[in-house]
């Protein structure tokens, strides 16, 4: 019985003890169990990011353990914070901003080969001290994207809308529907109904337009691989569109507005007088003028297309904006449709048409100025996404 006693005493202080000495042995480094943060910057127009984004997800559905914060080069949001991790991290000033990169405990990796070739090793070995490094400086320095994004958001949407809605195509389809539909109403309720109906089959129109090319593009695989040229193409177009609206500018200031060429053609003005005129005739007439707004916006799209789908792009080329597209394109067709809203209401005050033709018509030369300000705009940024994609 003695002995029986020993061996359990024996067996019981190697079961305390052994799993110590074990652990003492292994020399195995003190690693988290929980899922290791990376930082990952990338861009939607390179060809490397595409890759390293596609090998992330692979690790991921692998069960690998890994929490990914990721970056789009595109967000002005988050330059600041990647501007500080390259100081923290003692990246190369030849390799600041350079993407893909990922930052993971205390250690940087910059291109695809190296993040393929390392971030395995690094995610089997990285210590909890490591891994709290980064995930503070994180918190403390990233930017506040949802007030940031939000104030760039909403500026840029406020500025084309605005723009757009005041352009000299849209312009003169409103004071035309004024003439044929608002102002042979009779009463201020039949001028605001019908100016009301007229403007929210606009709204309805553009904004369903807006939301299927948003949809399209976003979904198509083969966009993020010609994203570059994309941008380069329609950095171009907006440039030349710009140099065209400074030209209008000239020619309105110089009493020469009919020889712009920054307007619908003639065959097109034609059909959306007739479209309109038809309506007037219409006993129905808010019903006929809501009904009537769908092929005027198309035929209208033309002209206004060349602010409206620029704005879509730059919405989805930005990670901060495309989460918001939907709210967006909301905003951007109110603001659209604002000056048709505030020249039926005019009308019902019984401004006349011909009163708010001379004012549009003195005022032309500043709204192609705005044009030209907003294409300079659009061409700097598209231009600017080009070059980073290189």
């Amino acid at each position: 019985m003695r002995r029986v006693g020993v061996v359990l005493v024996a067996m019981l202080c190697l079961a305390f003890f052994l799993p110590g000495c074990t652990a003492k042995t292994t020399g195995v480094p003190d690693t988290v169990s929980a899922p290791v943060p990376i930082a990952v910057f990338l861009s939607e127009s390179c060809g490397e990011c595409r890759e390293v984004a596609t090998y992330l997800d692979q690790l991921a559905a692998s069960g690998t353990r890994l929490e990914v914060h990721r970056y789009s080069f595109e967000d002005l949001t988050s330059a600041s914070l990647r501007h500080s991790l390259d100081l923290l991290y003692n990246v190369p000033e030849e390799d600041w901003y350079v993407v893909p990169t990922v930052f993971i405990g205390r250690t940087v990796l910059i291109r695809a080969d190296e993040i393929v070739s390392r971030l395995p090793h690094l995610l089997e070995t990285t210590a909890t001290q490591d891994t709290t490094f980064l995930l503070s400086h994180l918190t403390t320095t990233a930017p506040d994207t949802s007030q940031s994004s939000s104030a760039v958001s909403i500026g840029a949407v406020l500025g084309a809308g605005l723009i757009d809605g005041i352009n000299s195509c849209a312009f003169a389809t409103i004071l035309f529907f004024i003439s044929y539909i608002i102002l042979r109403s009779g009463s201020r309720r039949r001028i605001l109904s019908t100016g009301c109906s007229f403007a929210i089959g606009i709204f309805c129109a553009y904004f369903l337009a807006g939301i299927g090319l948003e949809r399209v593009v976003a979904e198509t695989s083969w966009f993020s691989t010609v994203a570059r040229w994309f941008y380069g193409i329609l950095g171009l177009l907006s440039a030349i569109l710009a140099a065209l609206s400074l030209r209008d500018a000239i020619l309105t200031t110089h009493g020469h507005a009919e020889e712009m060429t920054l307007q619908l053609p003639g065959r097109e003005k034609g059909r959306i007088r007739s479209l309109i005129r038809r309506a007037a005739g219409s006993r129905l007439m808010p019903l006929w003028a809501f009904l009537v707004a769908f092929p005027v916006a198309l035929l209208e799209f033309l002209c206004t297309g060349q602010t409206y789908l620029p704005t879509i792009v730059l919405i989805i080329a930005s990670e901060g904006l495309h989460s918001h597209a939907v709210p967006l394109l909301l905003l951007y067709n109110l603001l659209f449709i604002l000056p048709l809203l505030a020249i039926t209401v005019l009308a019902a005050a019984g401004v006349s048409s011909e009163c708010l033709r001379s004012w549009f018509t003195r005022h032309l030369s500043a709204a192609k100025v705005l044009g030209a300000l907003l294409f300079t705009l659009f061409a700097i940024l598209f231009l600017s996404r080009w070059w980073k994609g290189r």
